[in-house]
């Protein structure tokens, strides 16, 4: 994951621990178990653009960017397990 708001990005993967990806950081998430679902919030109400990007059949990159469209905004994303992705 790739945060590049210049604010703190709150983020869970559902079972898991409550993570912060700090501004402007980067964070590698591996060997998650699909399907699985990865919630994400910026503590300050900021609204999130995220892009995912398949960067192989195993490596999917999730990039934030800020936004001030709330149609573009979402808190979170799913994989299922056949490998779909999907913002919610």
């Amino acid at each position: 994951m790739i945060n590049q708001t210049g604010a703190v990005i709150g983020y869970q993967v559902i079972g898991g621990r409550h993570r912060i990806l700090g501004e402007s950081s980067v964070v590698e998430l591996s060997e998650l178990p699909i399907p699985l679902t990865l919630t994400y919030q910026r503590p300050d109400g900021g609204l999130l653009l995220v892009r995912p990007q398949r960067i192989s059949s195993r490596v999917l990159e999730v990039i934030f960017n800020p936004t001030e469209d709330f149609d573009l905004d979402t808190k979170s994303l799913n994989i299922t397990g056949k490998g779909g992705v999907f913002l919610n």
